[in-house]
């Protein structure tokens, strides 16, 4: 039982690690786009 509940834990940890990771790739992306970092209000703005 305890396994099974480590194990569930330990997929949702890697689940929120990769998408912190890919909002980490989008801000780089958004650096190198606009030549200096964004804001997070600024993107929280921004149409899409």
């Amino acid at each position: 039982m305890i396994n099974q509940e480590l194990t569930a834990l330990n997929q949702a940890i890697h689940e929120r690690l990769d998408l912190c990771n890919n909002q980490v790739e989008e801000y780089k992306e958004a650096e190198q786009r606009y030549g200096e970092p964004v804001e997070r209000r600024q993107r929280l703005a921004a149409p899409r």
